[in-house]
């Protein structure tokens, strides 16, 4: 039997999974790699792939959840039947009995064995997830010593719900989503056997959709028959279906024996002497004490105290509840203490997170990753959405309305100039919102267009004769679908955390852009010509069409790129708005500069043309405008409404009193108390059964409950 654990000890503890091959010391997988240093870029992404699974997981995960010294000894048995081979099909297997392993077999040793493909099974709690890590654990360093190995990568399959796409290419979004590989690295990885996927949490696929997904590991199982492959399911949901993995092998952990229960109390000793008698009074309780995760809550939540609260004579579900409560105490007790939040407000937003997680499949929560749909209601969704052009267009009439009361004080005073910031900061502030597209979901930039630019017209309207007021409409409603056609619309937030230049990108598409954009200085040039005469129109005309195609020639150039290194939460969010001012700032030099010369250049060509002098006076102030109008637009299709409409989302939370301001402070916060762990730039809960614990206290009805403090 291993070493005792000292009382210090065990109120430090998480898990208490233990076996032969599970005896942890702090290394680095630096320390694996070899001395030879590849300089080519193909070892460099697969030096760094391996050290970020390493950090999320091992560094990240394992490594504090397990003790130094090893308690128990968890047995392992051999399940052929829970697995079909390919030569099943053909040949039956005569031996199909299961086979307790020795305490000495590492799973490692099986694995080898099985040819590199393994289920693992066991009950809640038992381990199945850090058995499947100390799995990981020794791939990675077969992979840091060997460049022929495939690369261990951790994938909870509770993602797959969600498009349940075939398991390749579901792979590749996993592997840009939680590990930042840009998709065509990513592509390339599975298609030549370099990832080896440890998929965990089959149970966690919705129950619906669990049989479809054991389908789709079969297919890309056969397709990459070579590849090493391990699973890891709860064994009652594994059990309930009706198909089976095509793998060579499966094991399941063993529940733990009274005898190993009593051996490890013993060596606690008096801090958990009263558990011992409770045992003695009701023997049921054994039945609760079966798994690794629940004897670490019950050494963690009565460590010293009386188990008279526990409910005694009840069905081992009332216990558990039960347990998880008095757990969920002592950790507020005992972790820290510093109180940033009130207990009553950080269950409840663990709550709404847990909640959220569960039904949205999601096992790993990151905070740029959050979306409007997680809110219950349409109509919160809806508020998520108005905000954000409410939002969007005070910024815009701000800016627009400076700049237009800025040029107006220079020519006619400060009064005047003052006026003009009110008033067409005003309507300019409504318009810009509008064109952002976000309000009612238009993606038709002729419908919206046209919605769009009534309040434009009808603005005018007030100061210009009737005929004016409707070309402006018209006019405005043009720029209107071209914001639209621009920035476009979508109800999924989706962070721009890196975007590049592609020559190759604008050159395909200049002639196609150059021919839409003739439309819009068409018609442009048609409404305005109809109202001031063949001169300014044909101006009008000539200077959008060159406008908008420089904007949309732009637009179609500057595309998202490989994604970067994340290593912090919510570090997608924040480069989306570096990368909108970035990419807003200079767009608007460059439209302004074009509008600009446009503006003066192209009236010079019609005065000639038609023997008529043309007044170009304003011209710097039509570059500044449009300057502003097309870095605005640009700016929020890559990044500006990714930031503004998760800074809104976030905003409605807080609101509800669903989650805080500060949501990374608390995330830490809740992760020094043992509900949450941290892996890479993300949070997962302590442990599944956690997870359910606090989704089934959620109330609906508590959302309605409004708090407008961060506690």
């Amino acid at each position: 039997m291993a070493a005792g654990l000292t009382p210090a000890a065990a109120l430090q503890l998480d898990h208490i999974i233990v076996g032969g091959d599970l005896t942890l010391r702090e290394v680095t997988i630096q320390q694996y790699f070899g001395e030879i240093h590849r300089p080519d870029s193909a070892s460099r992404n697969r030096r760094a792939m391996i050290e970020k699974v390493w950090a999320n997981w091992i560094t990240g995960f394992l490594q504090p959840s397990l003790p130094d010294d090893i308690l128990l000894e968890l047995g392992l048995t051999e399940r052929p039947a829970m697995v079909t081979r390919a030569l099943d099909l053909y040949v039956q297997r005569p031996d199909l009995a299961e086979h307790m392993q020795a305490s000495s077999t590492r799973l490692i040793d099986i694995f080898d064995r099985l040819d590199h493909a393994l289920l693992i099974l066991g009950a809640p709690g038992a381990g199945k997830t850090t058995l499947l890590l100390t799995l990981a654990r020794e791939l990675l360093m077969r992979a840091a010593q060997d460049p022929e190995q495939p690369i261990p990568v951790m994938f909870p399959l509770s993602s797959w719900t969600q498009q349940r796409y075939p398991l390749a290419n579901w792979l590749v979004d996993a592997l840009s989503e939680q590990y930042d590989v840009p998709r065509k690295l990513g592509q390339a990885w599975i298609a030549a056997d370099a990832i080896l996927p440890l998929l965990d949490g089959l149970d966690e696929v919705a129950p619906e959709h669990r049989a479809g997904c054991v389908e789709a590991i079969n297919t890309f199982r056969h397709d990459h028959g070579l590849l090493p492959l391990a699973v890891c399911s709860r064994v009652a949901d594994y059990e309930a279906l009706g198909t089976r993995l095509r793998l060579p092998g499966a094991v399941a952990l063993q529940p733990l024996t009274p005898a190993q229960v009593d051996s490890y109390l013993t060596q606690v000793g008096q801090p958990l002497a009263a558990v011992r008698d409770a045992l003695q009074e009701d023997p049921t309780l054994w039945e609760l004490l079966d798994t690794p995760l629940i004897l670490t809550i019950v050494t963690l939540a009565y460590r010293g105290e009386p188990v008279r609260a526990l409910p005694m004579h009840e069905p081992p579900e009332v216990q558990r509840h039960h347990l998880f409560a008095v757990y969920v105490d002592r950790m507020f007790q005992h972790r820290s203490t510093i109180t940033l939040y009130t207990r009553q407000r950080t269950e409840r937003w663990l709550t709404w997170l847990a909640r959220a997680m569960r039904d949205h499949g999601q096992t790993i929560f990151y905070l740029e990753w959050i979306q409007p749909n997680w809110l219950s209601g349409q109509w919160q969704q809806w508020l998520v959405t108005l905000l954000t052009v409410v939002m969007t267009g005070l910024l815009c009439g701000l800016l627009a309305g400076l700049l237009a009361g800025l040029v107006v004080w220079l020519r006619n005073g400060l009064s005047v100039g003052l006026g003009v910031v009110l008033a067409y900061g005003q309507v300019c502030g409504l318009f810009a919102g509008l064109v952002s597209g976000l309000s009612v979901g238009i993606k038709s930039p002729l419908v919206g267009g046209l919605i769009f630019g009534l309040p434009w017209g009808l603005f005018t309207w007030r100061l210009y004769p009737l005929s004016t007021g409707l070309a402006h409409g018209l006019v405005g409603g043009l720029i209107a679908g071209l914001g639209i056609l621009l920035v476009g619309y979508s109800k999924e937030i989706k962070p721009i955390e890196k975007i590049r230049w592609s020559w190759s990108a604008a050159r395909y598409k200049w002639i196609n852009k150059l021919t839409i954009s003739l439309l819009y200085g068409l018609g442009t040039g048609l409404v305005i010509g109809l109202n001031s005469g063949l001169r300014d129109g044909l101006h009008g005309g000539l200077v959008v069409w060159l406008l908008c195609w420089l904007v949309v020639w732009l637009r179609e150039g500057l595309t998202v790129g490989e994604i970067g290194t994340k290593s912090s939460p919510n570090e997608g969010i924040k480069r989306s708005l570096h990368n909108a001012l970035i990419i807003g700032l200079g767009s608007w030099l460059l439209c302004g500069l074009g509008a600009g010369l446009a503006f003066g250049l192209l009236g010079g060509l019609v005065s000639g043309l038609l023997g008529e002098p043309l007044d170009v006076d304003g011209w710097q102030f039509f570059g500044l405008w449009f300057g502003l109008l097309g870095g605005l637009l640009i700016g929020l299709r890559f990044g500006g409404r990714a930031y503004l409409c998760h800074f809104v989302l976030r905003l409605v939370l807080w609101q509800k009193n669903l989650a805080p301001l500060n949501y990374i402070r608390f995330l830490d916060y809740a992760t020094d108390r043992i509900f949450l762990r941290k892996v890479g730039g993300g949070y997962v809960f302590a442990h599944r059964m956690l997870l359910e614990y606090f989704a089934a206290k959620y109330q609906p009805s508590a959302e309605r409950q409004n708090c407008n403090t961060n506690g």
